[in-house]
């Protein structure tokens, strides 16, 4: 288990922004910005052109649109997650679905909010996977978790419950 990290106005987070439209990344860096322990250090419009740019020293946190602008990103997501140890994977996406959630686990995510996230909880999110805490939308986990996966049906109020394990019925 890794030790939490602290981050003040003299050590500040330093975060990638990756989001397809410059706009966003726009309105992000501003949001960020105006927090003295966070440093905006580095835009790209793909995963890839963020792995081309890492800078140095590298960020704490990439905050990276889902699902990725590019077809390679996740590769990338991944490239770039381990020739940059410790570095803190904030999934920002507009699509409130299970494929984009699953993505986000899949590529290694330390949180995942939807880009509805109001300014304050978007500066904690970042605030919280720096410094080594998961983050996962709640609505988008309960979905996954509560709601049919993979074409299984929801157990309604009708189904039955799996038969119990009677004493020596397992094999283990």
């Amino acid at each position: 288990m890794s030790t939490a990290r602290t981050f003040s106005a003299r050590h500040p987070i330093r975060v990638v922004l990756v989001d397809g439209q410059a706009e966003v990344r726009h309105a992000l860096g501003e949001v960020l910005h105006a927090e003295p322990d966070i440093r905006v250090v580095g835009h790209a419009g793909s995963a890839g052109e963020a792995l081309a740019t890492v800078p140095s020293p590298p960020p704490d946190v990439a905050v990276l649109d889902v699902p990725a602008p590019d077809a390679d990103d996740i590769t990338a997501c991944r490239e770039l997650r381990s020739g940059t140890p410790g570095l803190a994977w904030l999934m920002l996406t507009s699509f409130d679905d299970e494929t984009a959630l699953l993505n986000a686990v899949l590529t290694g995510a330390s949180g995942y909010v939807l880009k509805q996230i109001k300014d304050s909880a978007l500066v904690s999110a970042v605030r919280a996977v720096a410094s080594g805490r998961s983050l996962l939308d709640p609505e988008a986990v309960a979905r996954l978790l509560g709601g049919p996966l993979h074409g299984r049906p929801r157990a309604g109020p009708g189904a039955r419950a799996p038969a119990a394990l009677s004493p020596g019925s397992g094999t283990c």
